[in-house]
């Protein structure tokens, strides 16, 4: 029981390339993962066999008002929330395994998908159809272990299922992001070939209540990270729901946060005739360039009819990112010319630009100090970055090879003694600097625990990050989760639940090797009434490893 009460005391308190090195003392950069989308899918003839209607994961609708600039400030902590969750993909590309995803990543991809409909004032209660999930969970496989995305993927293909055909003609498709952050690709709809954003017009139509999800994550045997996205239910063609503005526009009227502001700009109205229209944008009162995507009818058939431009001539052949604004920027929007039913209609709007997270630290690195040695690989994850990695590298001795390991993070490998200066710029060039050293020999000492919350109270998110002494790497062991409540009761989690822990054998949240591992606490959780309670998250080789060598710390307490 004294090792027990230790415990409870602390409760108060798309392609990756590697650069290879030519000389020591000089920069050498890493090539960043391509990420790539391919075309929308085409309308549905017929959807009379599919399902409509609520799926197996119930989901509560979201709503936010846009002319509220502290409501959408603090709705954007569920975006950023779903950003930290883990996929926990247990599928094999050399074994043709699609695998699954684990249910918490499969809660935030939805979380994040109805994020996206509550801004832009659509019904946001899409659930996730397992039926659904499961094709896509086959076609993301296919996706990887070719290395390309089709809507209709040839039979000679590695890993080719009738399911995972049937799948990538309904879904969105993406190389290189996963999850949530393929949403937010979606969102964005970046590339030559997309100029009609069908994506995220599939995304943002109303009528939808089922879709589902399936993806490859950090694939070994020469996989690609990818992401299918199934977007077709039988509610399509049915009768439209009501809309907060009648129309849906990309940017949505209202404050927006500038990270989530696109160089394709859109708006969408059911059977409406865009042929002659025009669109005119004044930034705070100044008129600024429009360069016309799509008006025509061709680019009907994703979702409801859309005119689509880009402000202020961005580029749109990759993902970018908006300055952050010193202030609050109103981007006027005035459409004329459009035809509704046959009748001459205009469109007048406002989108007010705005920082929602003012205090946000720099870019910074995860783990902040990763204890490497020879032979050793560690993922460095950032945080605080605006968008993708568009650039890393590292100067000085040939310490570790580079590699990225996904839009967000990158991975080292020891290879000697020395160290050496790791730089990541991202899409909105915010730079952040890393000195790594590499040991010859490892430690029981240099092991690191924390934690990443996010959210509202009404949902919060809070992820584990665990890296393990070099000495434990690879050894049979443990995790551990406690709660440690304001009224001093503990619960512990046991990988099933929360329970109450009053004395005896501690319980472990999962048991497998011990590695870099990073694992949710809880998704989504309402956390109101929970005020003042602490997670603590640890790790050993048993419950008494843990305790007599204090591997464990306090992560996060609920504000």
């Amino acid at each position: 029981m004294a090792l027990i009460r230790a415990f409870v005391i602390v409760c108060s308190l798309c392609l990756i390339v590697a650069s290879r090195a030519v000389a020591d003392e000089a920069a050498h950069l890493a090539n960043p993962i391509q990420l790539l989308l391919g075309d929308p899918p085409r309308a549905p003839t017929d959807v009379s066999g599919l399902p409509k209607g609520e799926g197996r994961f119930a989901a509560s609708g979201l709503t936010v008002s846009t002319s509220d600039r502290a409501a959408v400030a603090r709705f954007y902590r569920l975006y950023k929330a779903a950003n930290l969750v883990p996929s926990d993909w247990s599928g094999s590309v050399a074994g043709c395994q699609a695998g699954s995803i684990g249910a918490d990543y499969r809660e935030a991809t939805r979380q994040q998908i109805n994020f996206f409909r509550a801004l832009a004032g659509l019904p946001a209660a899409v659930s996730m159809d397992s039926g659904f999930s499961a094709d896509d969970q086959q076609a993301a496989l296919m996706f990887s272990a070719n290395g390309q995305l089709s809507h209709f993927p040839p039979s000679s293909w590695r890993c080719y299922t009738a399911n995972g055909y049937e799948a990538a003609g309904k879904s969105n498709l993406a190389l290189g992001n996963t999850g949530p952050d393929a949403v937010k690709g979606y969102m964005d709809d970046d590339g030559t070939n997309n100029a009609i954003v069908g994506h995220r017009r599939w995304l943002l139509y109303p009528q939808t209540q089922l879709m589902g999800t399936g993806d490859v994550t950090d694939a070994p045997n020469d996989g690609y990270n990818t992401n299918a996205l199934w977007v077709q239910d039988g509610s399509f063609g049915g009768v439209r729901p009501a809309v907060r503005d009648d129309f849906v526009a990309w940017p949505p009227q209202g404050y927006v946060p500038y990270d989530l502001v696109p160089a394709r700009w859109s708006f969408s109205y059911p059977d409406a005739d865009f042929s002659a229209a025009t669109v005119s944008v004044t930034r705070d009162g100044q008129p600024v360039s429009v360069r016309f995507e799509i008006n025509a009818s061709d680019a009907n058939g994703y979702g409801e009819n859309a005119l689509v431009w880009v402000v202020d001539n961005r580029d749109t052949s990759a993902a970018t990112v908006l300055p952050k604004p010193l202030s609050d920027t109103s981007y006027r929007v005035v459409i004329n010319g459009a035809r509704i039913g046959g009748q001459p209609r205009n469109f007048d709007y406002t989108v007010i630009v705005f920082d929602p997270d003012p205090a946000v630290p720099p870019m910074s690195f995860l783990p902040a100090q990763p204890n490497l040695t020879v032979g050793r690989s560690i993922t460095l994850t950032m945080s605080g970055n605006s968008g993708s990695i568009v650039s890393a590298g590292w100067s000085g001795s040939r310490a570790f090879d580079l590699q990225f390991a996904s839009a967000t993070s990158i991975k080292l490998t020891g290879i000697a003694p020395g160290s050496a200066t790791v730089t990541v710029t991202d899409a909105g060039g915010n730079s952040a600097l890393l000195l790594v050293t590499v040991s010859a020999q490892g430690s029981g000492a240099d092991w690191q625990i924390g934690g990443r919350g996010d959210g509202t109270a009404e949902a919060m998110t809070l992820v584990a990050d665990v890296l393990p002494a070099s000495l434990d790497d690879a050894r049979a062991g443990a995790y551990f989760v406690a709660a440690q409540l304001p009224d001093g009761s503990l619960y512990l989690n046991n990988g099933q639940g929360w329970v109450s822990f009053t004395g005896g054998a501690i319980p472990s949240r999962m048991t497998e090797t011990l590695t870099q591992r990073s694992f949710p606490v809880f998704v989504g959780l309402d956390t109101r009434g929970l005020s003042g309670t602490q997670i603590l998250v640890g790790y050993g080789t048993d419950a008494n490893d843990m305790l007599n060598n204090g591997k464990y710390r306090a992560i996060y307490t609920i504000p």
